[in-house]
């Protein structure tokens, strides 16, 4: 005569039926689980991983400017200096995109938005409109990797001429006083007329 079903805690996690004893799926399951969050730990530790080799080993310097120019974006300069890509667009609306990206060995500290004046020395920047974060986001499922680009800076409306754009950043690229300022940029360029990047 067969055996009735084990009800007994005692025969957990397996069954017994029919007089055999057979596992229960409980642990395949919680395998099953635990490769998927490894799975995707790995695929983002993966993707914030991104970030770091595209400043050990980033695209050329224009393609990177292609890459963070928005529709309506004009190029007016845009340089690789010892720690950083630059680049500056016109933007629509009286406005300046400034963008900028680490590279490997750049400091690690606050980047201030840079300094805009006309040859005189006046401040260019409208002090009455709101400036705007300008960040790319790449998404990969659960997974994203936001790139900080920079800033649109307000302009004052109507300018037209050469400005001079300086931008400093804090910090040391050897690990030194984290509080010293570090000159990245000191350019002037024109604007309001046709583009002329470098």
């Amino acid at each position: 005569m067969p055996r009735p079903r084990a009800t007994s805690s005692s025969r957990l996690p397996g069954i017994e039926i029919a007089g055999s004893f057979v596992k229960a799926p409980v642990k395949k399951r919680t395998n099953r689980i635990a490769i998927l969050v490894l799975l995707l730990v790995a695929v983002a530790a993966g993707w914030k991983g991104l970030g770091v080799y595209r400043r050990i080993r980033p695209a050329s310097l224009a393609d990177w400017a292609d890459d963070v120019a928005w529709p309506g974006f004009k190029l007016r300069y845009r340089t690789r200096t010892a720690t950083h890509y630059v680049a500056v667009f016109e933007a629509p609306a009286d406005r300046l995109a400034f963008c900028r990206m680490r590279l490997a060995g750049a400091p690690s500290g606050p980047e201030p938005t840079p300094a805009i004046t006309d040859v005189a020395g006046h401040d260019l920047v409208d002090p009455d409109r709101p400036h705007e974060a300008l960040f790319r986001v790449w998404d990969l499922g659960p997974v994203r990797h936001v790139f900080d680009d920079g800033e649109l800076i307000p302009i004052r409306p109507g300018f037209q001429g050469r400005m001079r754009i300086v931008f400093d950043t804090e910090g040391s690229p050897a690990g030194g006083d984290s509080d010293a300022s570090i000159r990245v940029l000191d350019t002037h360029l024109r604007w309001g007329d046709e583009p002329a990047p470098r």
